[in-house]
C-alpha cells in the first residue's frame, strides 16, 4: 500500500518501430522489370507495377523477407512423354517464385531487389508436324521453321509415297480417214494417256507402288536434309509455305536461352546431321527421328502447344 508523501514509478510504453520497403522484381536474366508479379511481406500482398516496383509501409522495423509469384500465362507448356502415337503429354502452368532478404529501417524506407525465372515463349521457333496417312500413302512429314528457314529430313530421292491423282482421260478417237499428222499427234496422246494410267493405277493399287515405297521405306534409303542439294543450300524445307500441319510447338524456357542461341544450335545440328532415311514403326531415321533427336540436343523439355 501506498504510503502519503510516497512516489509512484510509471512505466512508459514505448509505441512499435516501423518502417517502409520498396520491392523491385526482375527477371534473373536480362534484369528487366516484371510487372503484375504479386510481394507479399507479413500479412500484406501487393502486385508490381509498370515498373516492376512495389511499396511498402507500416511494417516491422528489422529483418524482413519477401515472397514473390509470378504466373506467366502465355507461357503455359507442356513437356512430353511420348512424342510419338500415341502422344502423351503433361500440361502446366508457367509459375515462378522467388525470395528475397531485406531490411526494414525505423522510420525509413528500405529497399529489396527480387530476381525471378522469367518463362519465355520462343516463338520465332515453331516445330511442326504432319501425320501418316495411309490411302493414299502419305508419311506426311515433322520439320522446323526457324525464322525464315526451315529444315527437316528426307529420303533423297523424294517422297516415297504414292499421291492422289485424278483419272487421266482418253484422247478422243480420231475420225475417218484422218491426216497423217493428225494420226502422229493421236499416236502421241495414246502413249502419254498409257503412262499415265499406269501411274493412277499403281496409286490406288495396294500392291505397286505402295509395296515398292514400303519396301524402301524399311530397307532405309540415303538421306538429305530438305530433300534435295538446293532445298538444303536455301535452307528452306519442301513444306515451307504448308500451314496444313496438325501439330506446332515452340520452345518454352526459363533460364537464359535466347533466340538465337537455339538458332545457332538447329542450324549446326540439321547440317551435321546425316545417314539414311528409314522408318520402321518410329525407328530408323527419318523426320520423326530428326526433330526428336534435335529437341533433345537443345536441352529444351518445356514448349507452348499452338494447336491447344
Amino acid at each position: 500500500m501506498t504510503q502519503i508523501g510516497e512516489s509512484v514509478a510509471v512505466t512508459q510504453v514505448e509505441e512499435p518501430k516501423t518502417g517502409g520497403l520498396w520491392v523491385t522484381v526482375r527477371d534473373k536474366c536480362d534484369g528487366s522489370r516484371i510487372k503484375g508479379a504479386i510481394v507479399s511481406v507479413g500479412t500484406k500482398t501487393q502486385t508490381t507495377d509498370d515498373s516492376g516496383e512495389t511499396t511498402f509501409s507500416d511494417l516491422p522495423a528489422g529483418p524482413t523477407q519477401a515472397m514473390v509469384n509470378m504466373h506467366f500465362k502465355d507461357a503455359d507448356y507442356l513437356t512430353f512423354f511420348s512424342h510419338i502415337m500415341p502422344r502423351i503429354v503433361r500440361r502446366k502452368e508457367a509459375r515462378s517464385r522467388a525470395w528475397g532478404d531485406g531490411d526494414v529501417p525505423d522510420g525509413g524506407e528500405g529497399r529489396l531487389r527480387v530476381e525471378i525465372d522469367v518463362y519465355k515463349v520462343i516463338d520465332k521457333i515453331r516445330f511442326r508436324r504432319l501425320h501418316l496417312k495411309l490411302k493414299p500413302l502419305d508419311y506426311g512429314h515433322w520439320w522446323v521453321m526457324v525464322g525464315n528457314n526451315s529444315y527437316g529430313w528426307w529420303p533423297e530421292q523424294g517422297h516415297l509415297g504414292a499421291k492422289d491423282m485424278e483419272e487421266p482421260q482418253a484422247p478422243p478417237p480420231l475420225g475417218d480417214d484422218p491426216p497423217i499428222l493428225e494420226r502422229i499427234q493421236h499416236m502421241a496422246a495414246l502413249a502419254g494417256y498409257s503412262a499415265q494410267m499406269a501411274r493412277y493405277d499403281a496409286n490406288n493399287s495396294t500392291v505397286g507402288s505402295y509395296g515398292q515405297a514400303i519396301a524402301k521405306t524399311f530397307a532405309g534409303v540415303p538421306g538429305i536434309l530438305n530433300g534435295t542439294e538446293a532445298h538444303k543450300k536455301a535452307e528452306r524445307d519442301p513444306h515451307h509455305d504448308d500451314l496444313d500441319f496438325e501439330e506446332e510447338y515452340s520452345p518454352v524456357v526459363n533460364d537464359c536461352k535466347t533466340y538465337e542461341d537455339l538458332a545457332k544450335k538447329i542450324r549446326d545440328f540439321a547440317f551435321a546431321y546425316e545417314g539414311e532415311w528409314s522408318w520402321r514403326f518410329e525407328f530408323g531415321r527419318n523426320c520423326h527421328t530428326f526433330q526428336i533427336e534435335m529437341i533433345k540436343e537443345l536441352a529444351i523439355t518445356m514448349f507452348k502447344d499452338w494447336k491447344a
